[in-house]
């Protein structure tokens, strides 16, 4: 299909980077790391968004704007508590002696029970699905899939070059196109 406005140029323009699905969210992301991710397939986004110049990437969560993440849910929801911790209140000697009695019996009948603190997720298992996480709000400021063939090297690289094609159009990084 093909839009030709000759007078309305500039403004179809416009339309179109309003409708490629950037939020304020994302533009104002400078910065992201990367949570592993099933087969190595951060290491592959990582090297494609840092040969397409889009974002700085960090090997220090706390630098980060963003994180990048295969799967969402609550194995998420507790990776993220346990890089971002809740600032803690100030507590009395007291109160902080009697969380601690009663912190180190119920991990004493934990470890006996053998249960997980965090049963596994099923949210985010789907391959292919990928998550842009605002490291303050914890929305997802952007999401992609893009399954690769295999998990070949070759492939994966391939496919996050296509996602990371994807986050650069939404960035409106990428000329708008006339033609389709």
């Amino acid at each position: 299909m093909r839009l030709n406005f000759p007078i309305l140029g500039p403004l179809a323009l416009i339309a179109a980077a309003s409708l490629s699905g950037s939020t304020p969210e994302l533009k104002q992301i400078k910065k992201v790391y990367f949570l592993q991710m099933t087969a190595g397939f951060d290491q592959y986004l990582a090297h494609q968004l840092t040969l397409g110049n889009v974002f700085e990437v960090v090997t220090d969560p706390k630098l980060a704007d963003a994180i990048f993440s295969d799967r969402i849910g609550e194995g998420l929801e507790a990776k993220l508590l346990e890089l971002f911790p809740p600032p803690k209140p100030p507590e009395d000697a007291k109160a902080k002696e009697a969380k601690e009695v009663k912190e180190k019996a119920f991990n004493k009948d934990l470890a006996g029970s053998g249960a997980a603190t965090h049963p596994p997720s099923t949210w985010g298992r789907g391959r292919g699905n990928i998550y842009l996480i605002d490291r303050h709000s914890r929305n997802v400021v952007w999401s992609a899939f893009q399954k690769a063939k295999t998990s070949r090297a070759v492939d994966l690289d391939k496919t996050a070059g296509l996602v990371i094609q994807k986050l650069k159009k939404d960035l409106g990084l990428t000329p708008v196109s006339n033609h389709q």
